[in-house]
């Protein structure tokens, strides 16, 4: 009876590396934890795959490139030692969990990866090399592995796990932050020089920052606010971001107001609501700025917001809030409520570093969704932030003051038909995105002309 259970028992495990059903996976390393006690015999059954011989075993070749690359080296087609000398990379180790192969890697390689794609399975589905003797090879880790006792099946378990999640950052550890800076480009020919002159030479100012307003064809508005904000001591630059693709509609350099503060004009690629958080080489301050065109401002109330942002850098500050939540229901909601946990970008300060994660580390699929439905970046970014911060966002009320929202402006993408419910929507992707929502509900309110919020 015994000799029966113990065939199949293995005649089990060896249906499992070839079974590509996860949980079935899991609940027969459930059952073979109770049944072995001895880590060698565990581990040469996988080893041997159910008695096959090592030197009949096909190398699977994107594990081949990887061997010939030097990226890795292949123990007992089960498990992968990742070099050190080579820079790690979650494509490595996303094809590592593709091919059953177990990624063995050291304390700094793991650590770089889980900062990549943040993922709760990850340090399940991996071997710490530290659990060896140190510096050990690919042979002195190959003869250590029967005397460590390794759930393999839970291994192979949590790495097709890590491979279901859909992450929201891309890898980007080895890009040098002012590499990742996007090239501004003129919308004026004659502004060459002056934007060559202005790129970010590595030292960034905390004590003023800069304005970024996205624009399409509201060219009344725009020279309005360009006029109010040229009088703010606190604005190093205003950048104005000119979404409309339409060569013939660029107007005449003349006809924008004369002021002392630095003006670009930037010449974007294509339509698109994501040049809202372009990392711009010409920007040379932490703190940003992004406002609507069709705000009507008070300076020294918004240089009150700046003072508040500065000591609430990893969050958004702004004076208007939505909420993904109503009761018990997840959405989008614009009807004022005690807690919120959105902040609109029409008029919110953002440090830099978001930009920076927005254009170059973000998921492509989030941009791409972005641009599908011309609509939601603001909510992609407030998802970003709160999962880098951990903390809630910041409203200042300027209730009874000069920043009001223009009534009389042209229509915008908000009065769009359907626009609530693609927003709605999209709160409810990416919270599919992200597996839970990271949004952070807040009541406070700073009222920053001393009325109550």
């Amino acid at each position: 009876m015994k000799l029966f259970i113990f065939h199949l028992t293995v005649l089990s495990l060896s249906l499992v590396t070839k079974s590509q059903n996860v949980d079935q996976n899991m609940d027969l390393f459930r059952l073979l934890q109770f049944n072995f006690n001895d880590p060698r015999y565990f581990y040469n059954v996988w080893q041997n795959n159910g008695g096959e011989l090592v030197n009949q075993f096909q190398i699977p070749p994107n594990i081949d490139k990887l061997i010939i690359e030097g990226r890795i080296c292949y123990i007992n087609k089960l498990y992968c030692l990742v070099s050190k000398t080579i820079p790690v990379e979650w494509e490595v180790i996303k094809t590592l969990f593709e091919e059953s192969c177990i990624p063995i890697l050291d304390f700094n390689q793991a650590t770089t990866i889980q900062n990549v794609i943040n993922n709760q399975f990850f340090e399940k589905a991996i071997i710490q090399r530290e659990m060896f003797t140190i510096n050990g090879d690919c042979s002195t880790i190959e003869s250590e592995l029967p005397y460590k006792f390794i759930n393999i099946s839970e291994k192979l378990y949590y790495g097709k796990k890590c491979l279901e999640e859909r992450f929201t950052l891309k890898d980007v550890s080895y890009v040098n932050i002012k590499n990742s800076l996007i090239t501004t480009l003129p919308l004026y020919e004659e502004d060459k020089e002056f934007f060559s002159k202005s790129k970010f030479t590595g030292k960034n100012k905390f004590d003023t920052f800069t304005v970024l307003i996205l624009t399409y064809k509201r060219i009344a508005l725009l020279k309005r606010i360009i006029r109010r904000l040229s009088f703010n001591n606190k604005i190093d630059k205003i950048i104005i971001i000119w979404n409309d693709q339409n060569s013939k509609s660029i107007p005449k350099k003349s006809i924008w107001p004369k002021i002392k503060k630095p003006l670009y004009f930037v010449k974007t690629k294509k339509n698109s609501l994501n040049n809202r958080f372009l990392p711009l080489d010409i920007i040379t301050t932490y703190g940003i700025l992004s406002i609507d065109d069709d705000q009507i401002i008070n300076n020294n109330l918004l240089n009150k917001a700046f003072k508040i942002w500065q000591t609430n850098k990893d969050v958004l500050v702004g004076q208007y809030t939505r909420s993904t939540f109503d009761k018990s229901r997840i959405g989008y909601f614009s009807k004022p409520q005690k807690k919120f946990d959105l902040i609109l970008t029409g008029l919110a300060f953002i440090h830099r570093k978001y930009l920076t994660k927005y254009t170059n580390e973000m998921n492509e699929e989030l941009k791409n969704y972005v641009d599908k439905y011309m609509n939601c970046e603001d909510i992609v970014m407030n998802f970003l932030v709160a999962e880098s911060s951990k903390k809630p966002n910041l409203f200042f009320s300027m209730k009874d003051s000069n920043i009001l929202k223009s009534r009389t402006c042209s229509k915008g993408l908000s009065d769009k038909k359907n626009h609530y419910k693609i927003r709605d929507r999209c709160v409810k992707y990416l919270i599919g995105i992200y597996g839970r929502n990271p949004m952070k509900k807040s009541n406070k309110c700073l009222g920053l002309n001393k009325k109550i919020c």
